[in-house]
């Protein structure tokens, strides 16, 4: 395997834990976590060709703005 399999691996882990918690991860928050793992820094294009190495793991979006409509409904009363 790979030197760095495992640490991949664990950062796929992180990645799906977090997920099933509802805290996925940001772009800005996955570096100081590889760092922790790999002990350095990763590089600009990194994160790019994680994804795309793993890409039936791990899906990068952007979050979308909660719909007037449901922020009206999320109150007290209703929850």
């Amino acid at each position: 395997k790979h030197p760095h399999y495992f640490q991949e691996k664990a950062m796929l882990d992180w990645i799906t834990h977090l997920g099933l918690l509802a805290q996925p991860m940001e772009h800005c928050t996955i570096g100081p976590y590889v760092k922790d793992i790999c002990g350095t820094f990763p590089g600009k294009n990194w994160l790019a060709r994680f994804l795309e190495r793993n890409k039936d793991a791990v899906r990068y979006c952007r979050t979308a703005a909660l719909d007037p409509k449901r922020a009206r409904s999320f109150n007290y009363t209703t929850v």
